[in-house]
């Protein structure tokens, strides 16, 4: 979910990419199933086989352009979009000991509804804010950086293939935990020592962060981790719990689900998967962005009314607060539009909008909520949209 739609507007267009090609080194990750007090019950997500990919692939060719590394991967092998079409991972080199990781939107695809991204190349690289080292307000500019497109709809659980016409023929192909982990091969790889790693998504990507964070403790087993979850926080359907395990079944991922997390969808929502990272992994903290009415997540995908899918969002994010009132905090705007960390705050379509790292809330912009985070100030707290909003351009917004 860069939650966009054909029918409403051409994503290709506004949306276009930056990919390419990579080496033939092999990568793998250098960790076996972490261990000890930290770490509690998520070596059952590997012991399931969340980390079965972890080395199995390596990139094909690598091209160095502008500072940014283009890794390719065989389609034959594995990593792989919808439509059956290459998939590729970026890396920017800064010379930083901190890491930025961030998972790209497009959409989700099940039986029932399939509008997501299908290759690689429908969002760029550069068109992610929180990847941009000359946009002045990005917290993060200076440090390494991993892309990782989102191009197969099933919010990088998906190990499946389906014949979606009923032809005989194979046409769907949702494979998202091969590419999250050839992705995060990739990025232990290139970097495998970081101080810190933020590890960001919007829209599908945010949904994408909640079950990665769990993955990607199995390639940096020491590392404090932060999530900054953008437009993608878990909501579902409050109370259907066949909708979410539905699609987790139709992706072949119900199987990754640990057995002391059985009541992780069981408000219809992915929001008590949160809590049980949170209480598995004492190491890591999760930050939380969204609009109240989210037009694309809450219309568009959930078909809930408006009311019921903010009302839906509030008591989440602050039975989520409640819980982990020192690792857990929200950053809650009004308004329907959809998404912080895209580039270019424009229409894409009648009343569908995206927010930027500019936007406030409670006073305090996005950039400066997640800046307060990563530098773990103690002004890193929950804030909510308020009258202070209108006076953001006239005070000094310094963290």
């Amino acid at each position: 979910m860069l939650f966009t739609v054909a029918r409403y507007f051409n994503y290709k267009t506004l949306l276009t990419a930056f990919f390419v090609i990579f080496s033939t080194t092999s990568f793998a990750a250098s960790t076996d199933i972490y261990s000890g007090d930290n770490y509690g019950d998520i070596n059952e997500f590997i012991a399931n086989g969340g980390a079965r990919y972890a080395g199995a692939f390596s990139p094909i060719k690598e091209i160095n352009e502008n500072g940014v590394s283009k890794y390719q991967f065989d389609s034959n092998d594995g990593p792989i979009c919808l439509n059956g079409g290459q998939y590729e991972v970026y890396t920017r080199d800064q010379a930083s000991e901190n890491l930025t990781i961030h998972l790209g939107g497009g959409g989700v695809c099940w039986s029932g509804k399939c509008q997501a991204f299908a290759e690689v190349d429908a969002l760029k690289f550069e068109q992610i804010s929180i990847l941009n080292p000359s946009l002045e307000d990005n917290p993060v500019k200076d440090w390494n950086q991993v892309y990782v497109p989102y191009c197969d709809g099933s919010l990088f659980l998906g190990d499946a293939e389906s014949d979606s016409d009923g032809d005989g023929v194979v046409d769907r192909f949702q494979y998202g935990l091969k590419n999250i982990s050839a992705a995060l091969d990739v990025a232990v790889n290139k970097f495998p020592n970081p101080r810190k790693i933020l590890l960001t998504g919007s829209s599908g990507g945010g949904y994408g962060t909640i079950f990665t964070s769990i993955l990607l403790r199995y390639y940096y087993p020491d590392t404090p981790i932060d999530v900054v979850n953008d437009s993608g926080i878990g909501i579902a359907k409050t109370g259907d719990i066949e909708f979410i395990n539905n699609l987790v079944n139709e992706w072949n991922a119900s199987n990754l689900i640990p057995e002391s997390c059985n009541d992780c969808f069981v408000n219809g929502h992915m929001t008590p998967a949160v809590d049980w990272i949170l209480n598995s992994d004492s190491n890591i903290r999760f930050g939380m962005m969204t609009f109240k009415r989210d037009l694309v997540i809450g219309t568009v995908f959930l078909e809930v009314k408006s009311n019921k899918f903010k009302k839906s969002i509030e008591s989440e994010l602050e039975w989520l607060q409640q819980r982990h009132p020192d690792r857990f905090h929200y950053f809650l705007k009004d308004g329907v539009a959809h998404t912080f960390l895209i580039q270019e705050p424009k229409l894409i379509a009648p009343s569908i909008a995206l927010g930027n790292m500019g936007d406030s809330a409670g006073g305090i912009t996005a950039s400066g909520w997640i800046k307060a985070m990563i530098t773990e100030s103690p002004k890193w707290n929950t804030t909510k949209s308020s009258y202070l909003d209108w006076f953001l351009p006239y005070r000094n917004n310094q963290w």
